[in-house]
């Protein structure tokens, strides 16, 4: 099946071209930067090519908008003498072709030649070779620059987690031996893709990398035996009912009789209120809570209110459900993607404070008066010698950007969250005993992972997730956190 490739608006979104399509023009510039690395490769074994300083960033500002190189002078050339090749394969950046000088390998092409030939013999067998796996001979190539298998196992083997490590700022990277699963009952059908029929598997192989540390996998036996005996409670939107899922589904790989692992308030479905997941042979039970805006809400709207006020977010408190949230013994809390126009005032939803309706507030204020309402629950509720909360920062959606296969995996690609720097503030302001799961980053680099039209809705989904996929992530990374904090049984 040809997958669709642009998320143009959350409506019926308007489609073009094909996945098949994408795939092959991916392709063709992976194959392009190939070439041109053995290119370098051939040159490189005749004589050293000159290259030209760049200018620093802040002066390239051409009339037309597009960035150039600028070369330096023949004399500044001759200065520079046999300096090393520059080239950046990874962030696609080709500028680099224009400082060789034609003169120095021209005289030498007969060395040059075969080197191409056997380079395009080779990326031949590789693509070839991996045809079916779905990755590219581009792809194999940059993860063996990246850190190995043995680097992991040594990880593994140490059996510790570096505790002055930044676990939410490093890369994805091709792992042969992901997902963790494949298939779970505990998994919504709407976001179990390859179910639907998506074959590009390579959505599921990728594994986050931190820059600064190499992680052991993600142990599931380990974390199932910690949190035995407790309650995890995951309170949210869709994304966290998504997290929650994917959480059971990891520690359902450690149960010796899966059959013994029970859905409770079930079925999985969208508007479900509450589900649990029961551990019997260790006591411990997953439950999800469905509270998209975490703050109170209903239809009993101030009297004399205009009749577009059909219900109310009454920021100043927390609703009845939250009595159920505060005894767990870990606390994964998340909100966002509902603090928008289209779910509040579109569909006649207005905010409240102390029974009078604040018309003209804008959402943004809003959403930070909720925030700070359920971080003075937690103060003022959560016992934190019993209880480790975690906020977890919004997840972006891809709506503008084209379908892809692959990461993004590049720092240009970086944007601000709002809303991520205010669920920063609301930890720092929870104190010590809070935790931000910081994901918003990484998953930004993921646009490959959504569920796009491999769901059973008609309707093009370029904000939920695949499972597995991305956020299985964010509970390994979940689990590591805790282990880095190393309080209680995480220690």
């Amino acid at each position: 099946m040809a997958s669709s490739i642009t998320c143009q608006g959350r409506g019926g979104a308007e489609l073009s071209g094909t996945g098949a399509s994408r795939q092959h023009g991916a392709r063709e510039q992976n194959h392009f930067r190939m070439l041109a690395l053995l290119v370098s490769v051939g040159m490189r074994g005749v004589r050293k090519p000159t290259w030209h300083r760049p200018r620093p960033a802040n002066s390239l500002a051409p009339s037309d908008g597009r960035p150039r190189w600028f070369y330096g002078s023949e004399e500044e050339e001759e200065e520079e003498g046999d300096s090393d090749f520059l080239f950046d394969i990874g962030r696609g950046g080709m500028g680099w072709m224009s400082g060789i000088r034609v003169r120095d390998w021209i005289p030498r092409c007969h060395i040059a030649v075969p080197v191409l030939f056997c380079g395009l013999s080779l990326l031949w067998v590789f693509d070839q070779t991996y045809l079916h796996s779905g990755i590219s001979a581009h792809e194999y190539l940059y993860a063996a620059l990246l850190p190995t298998s043995e680097a992991i196992q040594q990880a593994n083997a140490r059996g510790s987690v570096p505790k002055n490590c930044d676990i939410f700022s490093g890369q994805w990277v091709y792992d042969e031996d992901l997902p963790l699963y494949d298939g779970c009952k505990f998994a919504e059908r709407g976001f179990a893709c390859q179910r639907n029929g998506r074959h590009d598997l390579r959505y599921q192989k990728w594994r986050w990398q931190p820059h600064d540390c190499v992680l052991p996998r993600f142990d599931a036996s380990d974390m199932l035996n910690r949190l035995n005996g407790s309650r995890v409670v995951f309170v949210g939107d869709s994304m966290g009912r998504t997290q929650w899922e994917s959480l059971s589904c990891l520690l359902l790989q450690a149960v010796a009789d899966q059959s013994s692992v029970k859905l409770i308030g079930g079925p999985i479905t969208k508007t479900t209120p509450f589900m649990r997941v029961r551990f019997a042979a260790h006591n411990l039970s997953l439950d999800y809570y469905r509270s998209p805006f975490l703050v109170d809400g209903g239809r009993d709207v101030p009297p004399r209110s205009p009749k577009r006020v059909r219900s109310t977010l009454k920021l100043e408190r927390m609703g009845h459900v939250a009595r159920n949230w505060h005894k767990a013994d870990l606390l994964v809390m998340n909100t966002g993607h509902w603090w928008n126009s289209e779910k509040t005032y579109d569909l006649g939803c207005y905010f409240e404070i102390g029974k009078q309706l604040m018309v003209g507030m804008k959402v943004e204020a809003a959403f930070r008066k909720a925030l700070a309402t359920v971080t003075s629950w937690v103060n003022n509720h959560v016992d934190f010698n019993r209880t480790q909360v975690f906020f977890r920062t919004i997840e972006p959606s891809h709506w503008t950007m084209a379908f892809s296969q692959l990461p993004v995996n590049s720092s240009t690609s970086r944007m601000v969250y709002p809303k991520a720097l205010y669920l920063a503030e609301a930890v720092r302001q929870a104190g010590a005993s809070a935790m931000l799961l910081n994901i918003t980053t990484l998953s930004s680099y993921r646009p490959d992972g959504h569920v796009f039209n491999y769901t059973r809705s008609p309707v093009l989904d370029c904000a939920h997730w695949c499972l597995p996929g991305v956020p299985d992530t964010w509970n390994e990374l979940m689990y590591f956190s805790l282990r880095i904090k190393g309080r209680g049984v995480w220690a």
